[in-house]
């Protein structure tokens, strides 16, 4: 009888014991798990967003100059429990997409002209990378490392539509009566390029290096969008590949020599940033 109490004691502790080391297991698990999930301390992705809005532009025609336009949206999310920041690929005073070109054509065309003497690029793809001043297509040599080029063609065609939108846009800010002749918007007279830039606002480079145009901060677990209007891409139609780099959204230096490294870390590996590109055709 005693024997048998002895070996039922015996087998109630051996239990216990394992259910204890499969505590302990569980508990371990639990405690390194969010150290593995938050290894990655930031997402930066890309979208597509389209929004009905009236658009003068002459070469625009719809009822009521209402049509959808495409916004690229930078969406940047902290998935960590640290008050973080990221350098902005595209400046935040910006709202069309900038274009790049260093292409010169002899033409008596004006820029309002050329804005409006665009060829269809359907059947084009062009992967295109967001840089601080400015969207280029990338293009590899033999060894494999990537310089920068534009394609002369769309490239000089995005850039004309993105003058005109942006010098219009900026008229409109200021409540102004006056329009480039390339647009077509009720009651309000005609001015060139070339007048409106006379007189534009000389801060632009200025506006660029502020602070908070040039650096998104995110709090802890925080998500924060930026729109930018991709309407002439989507004028010139064809297929963009939209892709950001690493080196575009961080400054080696920055956590060294930066004033706000005491409230901000910046994330500098390449396993920190979790970055997803996008295609999109039009």
């Amino acid at each position: 009888m005693i024997l048998t109490i002895l070996i039922f004691l015996g087998l109630k502790l051996q239990n216990l014991y394992t259910l204890f080391n499969m505590k302990n297991f569980f508990f371990f698990i639990f405690l390194f798990l969010p150290v593995f999930c938050l290894s990655q301390k930031t997402d930066v992705s890309l979208s597509v967003e389209w929004q009905e809005e009236k658009v003068y532009f002459q070469n625009v025609d719809s009822n009521n100059n209402l049509i959808n336009v495409p916004y690229l949206t930078i969406n940047y999310k902290n998935l960590s429990t640290d008050n973080l920041i990221l350098k902005r690929p595209i400046p935040n005073n910006e709202y069309y997409l900038p274009i790049l070109a260093d292409i010169l054509l002899n033409t008596p065309l004006t820029i309002e002209e050329r804005a409006t003497k665009y060829n269809n690029y359907s059947k084009d793809f062009h992967t295109c990378y967001l840089t601080n001043y400015g969207i280029y297509e990338d293009v590899y040599d033999e060894q494999d490392s990537m310089i920068y080029q534009q394609s002369a063609t769309v490239s000089y065609s995005l850039m004309q539509l993105y003058l005109v939108f942006d010098a219009q846009r900026r008229l409109d800010l200021e409540g102004s009566n006056m329009q480039l002749k390339c647009f077509k918007y009720p009651q309000k007279e005609d001015i060139t390029y070339k007048e409106w830039n006379l007189y534009k606002s000389k801060d632009r480079e200025v506006e660029r290096c502020l602070f908070s145009n040039k650096y998104v901060v995110l709090r802890p677990k925080e998500e924060i969008k930026q729109k930018i209007c991709i309407l002439p891409f989507y004028l010139v139609k064809g297929t963009y590949f939209f892709k950001i780099k690493l080196n575009d959204l961080i400054e080696d230096d920055f956590n060294r020599t930066n004033m706000y490294n005491y409230l901000y870390k910046m994330p500098f590996k390449e396993e920190d940033i979790n970055i997803k590109n996008i295609e999109i055709t039009f």
